[in-house]
């Protein structure tokens, strides 16, 4: 069923929380939901990452008096943007609302927003879903419990995840902020809950007296990991378990570093937790954070991939046998009962037949009809590949020990045997199969230190009796004092062997407190990029940055290389340490079509770095055909938003962008937002047409 909902508004209030959304205003709103009136509800504009999209997310506020469907208060919608089919979210909150975890209550809507005079100022299809804190919250009538909303955030331009190791004191309440205490007092009118939330999030009046509890459990220097009586005193098990099956079987891979709550129950102390969105689900994610969107719906996210071993709670539940094996016959359960194609194809069919007619004339929705029509048969396919991988992930044919592989970890080195304090350790392991037949898939070594999970590296297929070395894709940042390092091979399990208790070595090192030398610098190529110039020529451009301890002592040039042969090069001046900076091509190219990339940091050995082995970067980058007319979008001023600002606030950067090009630019114009040379977060708007401009508000706050 599609709830039909109409906003009456006054224009000049509507205006104001659409370009005022800094301040979360609510106006007054005559509301009809299913033809039925609501007096006294009140609209105002809801998530702040999807501000700069065309389609806004809303938050409706119902009056106390007069409830919608005599039950909920407040509704979130959600214009769900990253899916084209529209339906990942009430598919994924239908398939959990089977289960023992808390799930909200959610339909599809329809929202249209009127002036007093009739006209139609806003309209769209929307996913309406109860807030989590409500219906945690308001359960059976109660207003008990302690709720926390865990939100991985970008912190001094580094992205620290909500992974429940032990943060830094200063950044526990930023990735963990406490929506309401124990035995909150229940709001009495609207707009008194939020400025509640608000105090509660950045109050020292309101300390997180449970939750270090908790990590501190979760993160017992325990080699055998935290039993599993403990976890089942600690969280509701039975409902968690249920969170990691539903997770598992969407690939809601964007769950283990944020985007979830965590919920204590005032009656007997355990936690639950719940997501707070299923928008990247059934196949849908991001690459990594780099902001690129997955389009071919890949589904192999094996049930202990990176992702969950992130997370110190899903970890140590992964990682204990006991509970494995109850996650592991939850997960089959569902396979076999309603993440099957007779369970839910038909619940597809119904739901884009419910929403076809709406979502063909959604002009602002995210596809394209075309692909909104395609998706509906994606959405099915992925669902029969990813119940195929999950079989062969949980239930591998029986084959006999003498064909299997054996990985094993023979060695464990370290880039520098004896680190200094702030220097960045490469890890490496020597891997070999001692079994009689090869793994057929992708070897895969996890790196601990002190038993907490820092890195990976992988390599091909192996063949029996083969040995290879397998590096760390990314470095670590030592500190003094005595550290042991695990590298543990097959770490999520990609193919069968012939014993599962030999794949990690253990061993252990000491970081010297003060440098061995003199403080050097070391540059490092982050990203290789191209700016198109009149005539259809590019100049090409790199990223670098200075990662060592010590500012560069010359120029920092960098060579361009174009399918393996020298075209250019570029430089700039000394850069200081820690500092990144584009360097660009000084002669420009003529290039079209795909091409191999190779950019050289200090090609010619100007200074002295930490480490020579880090400074080259390929890319295989499509520079497409010049088109006919060209765009150009310049910034014509930035700055801090609204008001004065004062040591500790949040600040939300702006930047005005004008298209003075005589072409439109491509789907989205994105703006990243730098601090003293630090990247610290970005903007984006839709396309631009020819002399358009456009206020560009950056996604995260800087603080």
């Amino acid at each position: 069923m599609v709830v039909s909902l109409v906003a009456v508004v006054n224009d000049a209030d509507f205006n104001e929380i659409i370009t005022r959304y800094q301040c979360r205003l609510h106006i007054k709103a005559r509301l009809e939901a299913d033809g039925l009136s609501y007096a006294g509800a009140r609209l105002a504009l809801r998530c702040t990452p999807a501000l700069t999209y065309p389609k806004k997310d809303f938050e409706l506020v119902f009056d106390n008096a007069r409830l919608f469907q005599n039950r909920y208060r407040r509704l979130w919608l959600e214009a769900v943007y990253p899916d084209q089919s529209l339906i990942r979210t009430r598919l994924a909150l239908t398939l959990a609302a089977g289960t023992k975890m808390p799930v909200p209550a959610h339909w599809q809507a329809h929202l249209t927003v009127k002036n007093e005079q009739g006209d139609t100022l806003y309209g769209g299809l929307y996913t309406a879903v109860q807030p989590m804190e409500d219906m945690l919250l308001n359960r059976t009538g109660r207003r008990r419990g302690t709720l926390y909303r865990a939100v991985g955030r970008n912190i001094d331009g580094v992205f620290v995840g909500a992974t429940l190791h032990l943060p830094a004191a200063r950044l526990l309440k930023r990735i963990y902020p406490q929506c309401l205490p124990f035995d909150a007092p229940p709001p009495s009118r609207p707009g008194r809950r939020r400025r509640l939330f608000a105090f509660l999030a950045g109050s020292s009046a309101a300390p997180h007296q449970n939750l270090p509890a908790l990590i501190k459990t979760l993160n017992a220097p325990d080699k055998a990991g935290v039993p599993a009586k403990t976890l089942s005193r600690l969280i509701d098990m039975e409902s968690y378990l249920d969170f990691l099956a539903v997770n598992t079987l969407v690939q809601n891979n964007h769950v283990y570093d944020g985007n979830y709550y965590l919920f204590q129950r005032p009656t007997d102390r355990r936690w639950q937790v719940t997501a707070t969105d299923y928008l990247f689900t059934f196949g849908r994610s991001w690459y990594g954070r780099n902001g690129v969107l997955e389009k071919t719906l890949l589904e192999q996210t094996p049930v202990k991939d990176v992702w969950q071993m992130r997370n110190q709670l899903s970890r140590q539940t992964l990682t204990n046998p006991h509970t494995f094996a109850r996650f592991r016959d939850k997960v089959l359960a569902m396979l076999n009962t309603t993440f099957t194609e007779a369970a839910l194809f038909p619940q597809i069919e119904a739901m884009f037949d419910e929403i076809t007619p709406l979502a063909q004339t959604d002009s602002l929705k995210w596809p394209s009809n075309d692909d909104f029509a395609r998706e509906k048969d994606r959405l099915k396919a992925w669902v029969k590949r990813r119940r195929r991988f999950l079989y062969a992930d949980l239930g591998r044919p029986v084959i006999t020990a003498g064909a299997q592989a054996d990985s094993r970890v023979i060695a464990l080195t370290l880039s520098n045997p004896t680190p200094s304090a702030g220097e960045d350790i490469f890890f490496e392991a020597t891997v070999r199969n001692a079994g009689q037949a090869s793994t057929e898939k992708t070897v895969g070594v996890a790196f601990l230190v002190d038993e907490q999970y820092i890195t990976f590296g992988t390599t091909g297929p192996m063949s029996a009796a083969e040995t290879r070395p397998v590096r760390a894709v990314s470095a670590w940042r030592a500190t003094p004092g005595g550290h042991s390092l695990i590298a543990v091979v097959d770490d999520v399990n990609r193919y069968p062997e012939i014993s599962e208790t030999n794949n990690q070595r253990e061993i252990r090192f000491w970081v010297e407190t003060r440098p061995a030398g003199p403080p050097l610098s070391d540059a490092r190529l982050q990203d290789i990029a191209f700016e198109r110039l009149p005539a259809g020529r590019v100049r090409l451009a790199a990223l670098v940055q200075n990662a060592g301890r010590a500012d560069t002592t010359d120029l920092v040039g960098v060579a361009f290389f174009v399918d393996g042969r020298y075209a250019t090069f570029g430089v700039i001046p000394p850069l200081a340490a820690g500092q990144s900076q584009a360097v660009r091509a000084n002669a420009p190219l003529a290039l079209a079509g795909t091409h191999q990339i190779t950019a050289i940091v200090d090609d010619v050995n100007r200074f002295a770095e930490t480490d020579e082995t880090n400074n080259t970067l390929s890319r295989s980058v499509n520079f497409g055909n010049p088109p006919a007319g060209w765009a150009d979008a310049v910034v014509l001023e930035a700055g801090l938003g609204p008001g004065r600002l004062a040591e500790g606030d949040n600040v939300y950067f702006e930047a005005t962008v004008k298209n003075q090009g005589v072409a439109a630019t491509g789907n989205v114009v994105g703006v990243a937002f730098l601090v003293d040379g630090q990247y610290i977060t970005f903007g984006t708007t839709a396309a631009m047409p020819p002399g358009a401009v456009q206020t560009i508000r950056a996604v995260s706050p800087w603080q």
